[in-house]
């Protein structure tokens, strides 16, 4: 669980991205905003041939996404 979700649970915690320490983690900040995380996303996206920018959020991030070319596997997982 992100802390966020921890949060809105009612647990009182310090809510602080513990890899860049800039924001408050939650989803969208550990998948497309931390420093942190944004450079492995760097490292891993030109191995497969793709270049994109950042989305805004996760929704953005799905919906931009495609099954196309995946395997049989990979689109039942997708």
């Amino acid at each position: 669980m992100t802390l966020d979700n921890l949060k809105k649970r009612g647990h009182h915690i310090a809510n602080g991205c513990y890899r860049c320490l800039e924001q408050e983690e939650s989803p969208p900040h550990l998948l497309l905003h931390c420093t942190y995380f944004h450079k492995i996303w760097d490292e891993i996206i030109p191995r497969f041939g793709w270049c994109w920018v950042c989305p805004s959020s996760v929704l953005s991030l799905a919906q931009s996404w495609s099954s196309k070319g995946f395997s049989k596997i990979g689109k039942l997982i997708w």
